[in-house]
Formats: C-alpha cells, structure tokens, sequence
C-alpha cells in the first residue's frame, strides 16, 4: 500500500465556490490546491490521507495544522490528501534522486521522504514476544478505493459490503505441522507484534472472551488447514475519540477476513474458508453486513460522502468484498474528524 508516490495530475479543474482554487484529480482522489500552482500531465508527489508527515522545512505549513493528513472539507468540496512540486519535497539529499528518473511514476517515496503511515499509539504493557508476525502473515492494511485502476474493480460484481470498525486490528492464528494432524503453534497479534499468549492485554483478552483458541483449533484440524482469523478489537479505551461509538461499549472482537496460511493467500468471497461462514460455524462475531450488492461509483459516493451516519452513528468507512479481492471506502465526513 502507497502512502506518498509520484503521480500525474490527470485533470485541474476549477473549484465551483473559490476563484484562487483548483481542484487536482490524482489517482482516484480530488485534492484542492491553489490556482495556477499545478498543470494537467503535471508529475507531482501526491501525499495520501491518514498520514504523518515528517519534521521538514516543507511540511511545516501543513503540520502548523495537523500532524494528520485527513480529508477536509473547503467550500463545500472535499480534498482528500497533498499536492506538492518533486522540487518542494526535494529541497534536501534527496533531490537529485526525485529528478534523476531513478523513481518511476506510482512509485512510493514515502521512506526517503521520511512519511509514514499513522498508527494509533500502542499501550506499552502489550508484552510482546516478536515486533514481527509469524509464518509470512501480512499486515491487515487493505487498499484504499482511489489507489485501484478502474480496470481492477469489481464492476457490477456481486459484493459482500461490510462496515468498517474504527478499532484495533488483532490476529488469531493456527499453524499444523506438515502432516495436519497436530498443532505446530497458536498466537495472537496485534497489527505487527506477536503477543505473549499468558499477559492479559486488548489482543488476548478479547480472544478469551470468544474462546478463539479452542474454535480455530478444532476447525483447522478438522478442515486440515493453517488459518489466521483476522479481526477489529474495539472498546473502552480503543480509539477513544467522541465521535467513534465503538469507543464507547465493552470490549468486543468482529471478523473481517481469513488469510490461508498454507497457500499465503486471504480466503474469498465464495472460497470456503471465507470468514462469514467460518465464523458462523464457530460462533464467532464478525463485522456486520451492511449490504450485498453489485459494486459500481453510486456505491463509492454513497459510503464515502454522501452518507454522514449510519443507524444513526457515525462510521470510519466500508469495506468491499467480491471473489477477486477487497478494499476499503473510508468516509470522509469520519476522516475530517480524526
């Protein structure tokens, strides 16, 4: 997943309600930026929502704001990320390298840029026995809608829609051994740390409380497989922000998604060992359904600004989910308030 690359302004348009604004179309975002200052067919490095930026000359202007990278909302029109000149970004060492053609168009340079994306801070008495995660899990960092060419998404596909949970992400896990017949090793994760299984923390507790152990266990022995249950923990003291309510109940687990170990793969909408129906046969809560419908851009401009609440609350985003993958559509009424 890019979080800062380089890019090319696909179309400047002007900004209905502000004569000195333009609005950039870079990637699947609309960034506003000032009149004049950019070109279409313009190579530029576009910096993604939900990033921090670095202590540099450059980015004081922005971090004289915020920190955090977010969707804002300017006239009416919502801007999603930055728009910056190689030479704005370049004032340092690494100029030479943004102009010398070493970097091709869509790459990241986020590392030499020195952004990173945010993470929300991590309690200190996690107890962590690795600051990695095992058997070549992933990180849970699905790919924002906008980063997707159009020729990639599921178009009039039918997709599992399912809300996204502003929480923690935490990783059951179950490895057999060569033959499947016992169990080589059991864990739980946090996002990038594997956790001490006996030291009561968000990860584990929230594992107990669903006797996730006992379940994926007997299921991977039974299906003969090596899975990881991958899901959101949410609470009392996750994400303690006024405007998340998943913030504001007791400590629960949903299921997002089943990552197949043995295949290195996630299990899809269809596959057999996709999370719905495996956390049904176990019992085990998941993230709710919001919707099953065929993705087209009337589902993306309904879940990213046109719903504000749902049920009422408000919510991060979506998550969609077809046969060929998946990807998050974050709201941006949710996003302007982190």
């Amino acid at each position: 997943m890019k979080i800062a690359s380089l890019e090319i302004i696909k179309q400047i348009r002007l900004h209905p309600d502000a004569d000195q604004l333009e609005l950039a179309e870079v990637l699947g975002f609309t960034a506003i930026v000032r009149k004049g200052a950019f070109t279409e067919g313009e190579r530029i490095v576009f910096i993604q929502p939900d990033t921090v930026l670095p202590d540099k000359p450059w980015a004081a202007v922005y971090k004289a704001k915020s920190n955090r990278v977010r969707a804002i909302k300017l006239r009416g029109v919502w801007s999603q990320g930055i728009v910056e000149k190689l030479e704005t970004v370049g004032l340092d060492e690494n100029e030479a390298r943004l102009k010398s053609g070493e970097f091709e168009t869509g790459d990241d340079i986020s590392g030499i840029l020195g952004i990173v994306k945010y993470e929300p801070p991590m309690p200190q008495d996690l107890a962590a026995k690795a600051a990695f995660l095992p058997f070549q899990i992933p990180k849970t960092d699905e790919e924002r809608f906008e980063n997707i060419p159009t020729s990639q998404l599921p178009w009039e596909q039918p997709c599992d829609i399912t809300l996204k949970i502003d929480g923690k992400s935490a990783t059951y896990y179950c490895k057999l051994n060569d033959d499947k017949t016992e169990v080589a090793e059991y864990g739980v994760t946090s996002r990038s740390m594997n956790m001490k299984l006996d030291h009561d923390n968000h990860y584990t507790l929230a594992g107990r409380k669903y006797q996730i152990e006992q379940k994926l266990v007997a299921y991977c022995l039974k299906h003969k497989v090596s899975l990881a249950l991958r899901g959101e923990v949410y609470g009392i003291g996750i994400q303690s922000m006024n405007h998340n309510p998943f913030s504001k109940v007791p400590l629960g687990l949903a299921c997002f998604s089943v990552y197949n170990i043995d295949e290195c793969r996630y299990e899809r909408k269809g596959d057999p060992h996709y999370v719905f129906g495996l956390c049904e046969e176990l019992l085990i809560p998941t993230v709710p359904l919001v919707e099953k419908a065929p993705f087209d851009v009337g589902v993306f401009r309904k879940y990213s600004e046109l719903l504000e609440k749902m049920d009422g609350k408000p919510f991060e985003g979506v998550v969609v989910n077809s046969q060929q993958g998946s990807f998050k559509i974050i709201n941006k009424h949710y996003d302007a308030k982190k």
